[in-house]
């Protein structure tokens, strides 16, 4: 049994849209052509990376968008389609590294080049 509890945040209100509204904001119309162009080159957020599914076997829920479409905790499979994250997450730590060794470098030139002009 799957029990979706749905998107986080779905029982938020949704405002009006702008034509609809007498204090209508100049900036509307820049905010809706901004809205359609990520849209149509498919930086939009994945409307299922929110669903929630409730595992039957441990009672937990969980997001299987992220969680390469099944539990964490014991590898419950929901029912239907289910999209996962195609992308890999980048780790950080070396690009981090080099990038703290590369700054260390340049501040200890620079420390060099102002005690020799001095």
């Amino acid at each position: 049994m799957v029990v979706a509890l749905g998107p986080v945040g779905a029982d938020l209100a949704v405002a009006a849209p702008a034509e609809d509204r007498s204090d209508a904001d100049p900036r509307s119309a820049w905010l809706e052509r901004l809205r359609s162009v990520v849209a149509s080159s498919g930086l939009a957020p994945d409307p299922q990376a929110n669903l929630v599914v409730h595992c039957p076997v441990d009672d937990w829920g969980f997001r299987p968008y992220y969680s390469d479409g099944r539990c964490p905790l014991c590898g419950y499979i929901p029912e239907g389609e289910i999209r996962t994250l195609t992308r890999q997450a980048v780790d950080w730590f070396w690009p981090a590294v080099g990038l703290t060794a590369l700054m260390s470098v340049i501040m200890g030139v620079l420390v060099v080049l102002a005690y020799l002009r001095a």
